[in-house]
């Protein structure tokens, strides 16, 4: 069964299938339709697990989706979800996006990438938190898992007590980081003053390879990729309504390059999102 949805900018394809055991629900666009997968298990009513998230520009049924618009491309489908199984109010995820430090690849989607970098942890550095959790207020299943490690995050707002000669070393810094890290590299800042303060063109080239082995050692390996959810009733709305099939336009469709791409890899395809370095 297809149906149609909309937010403010874009219009979105969901199929659903039904099976014995639960529904599984695919969202996309018109030409590429598998960019969020999420199933609804008919054991567990109220909640929801998103084993497949990657967003295209063709995730879009009319218009090109576009690296901005990915929050709420998200968010409506979410929305969308708990409209059509109303007793939804979770949906379980592992947090394993990654952003794109090396060259896009690939013309059709699903699109590959050479450099990935954990944007989990590039968060963390640069905002005390996840994307997961600065936008859509994410927190971790097992309260006393999500309890310690909210409390070792507080490490990231207190002031720097590492020489920077000892820092780099810790961290194998090459010469080009070293060359980026040190104008930026203050006791006198927080780590997170410090990272925030690298220039966004800069950070793959600053934080490549080292910075996931520090965030993780910083916070006594508390931080999990694993075991994340979402709760509808705190993530913020956005506007969305259920809709007729579009009537496709005319003319011939482009699409734009200037983004770079987060996908999140791990026994499932991904879960993962178009990330532009602005957030």
């Amino acid at each position: 069964m297809k149906e149609y949805f909309k937010n403010d900018k874009h219009t979105f394809e969901a199929t659903i299938n039904k099976s014995e055991f639960g529904d599984t629900i695919k969202i996309g666009g018109k030409s590429y339709n598998d960019c969020i997968n999420i199933s609804i298990i008919k054991d567990s009513p109220t909640k929801a697990k998103i084993p497949y998230l990657q967003s295209e520009p063709e995730c879009s049924f009319e218009d090109i989706l576009d690296s901005k618009d990915t929050v709420n491309f998200i968010k409506a489908s979410l929305q969308y979800v708990c409209m059509k199984y109303p007793d939804v109010k979770i949906f379980e995820f592992d947090d394993m996006s990654h952003i794109e430090c090396g060259k896009k690849k690939g013309d059709n989607p699903p699109r590959k990438f050479e450099k990935p970098f954990s944007l989990a942890h590039l968060y963390l550095a640069t905002h005390g938190e996840t994307w997961y959790e600065h936008i859509f207020r994410a927190m971790i299943k097992n309260k006393m898992q999500y309890d310690n490690y909210l409390e070792v995050k507080k490490k990231l707002s207190e002031k720097i007590d590492i020489e920077y000669d000892k820092f780099k070393w810790l961290n194998k810094i090459n010469n080009i980081q070293d060359k980026i890290l040190s104008k930026y590299y203050s006791k006198d800042k927080s780590w997170i003053e410090f990272f925030s303060s690298i220039p966004k063109n800069h950070r793959c080239d600053a934080l490549y390879k080292w910075l996931e082995y520090f965030i993780n050692q910083l916070l006594e390996n508390k931080f999990t990729h694993y075991g994340w959810y979402i709760d509808i009733d705190n993530m913020p709305k956005i506007s969305m309504e259920i809709i007729e099939k579009p009537i496709m336009k005319g003319g011939k469709r482009t699409r734009k390059n200037n983004r770079i791409k987060i996908t999140n890899k791990h026994c499932w395809d991904g879960n993962g999102y178009i990330f532009d370095g602005n957030d």
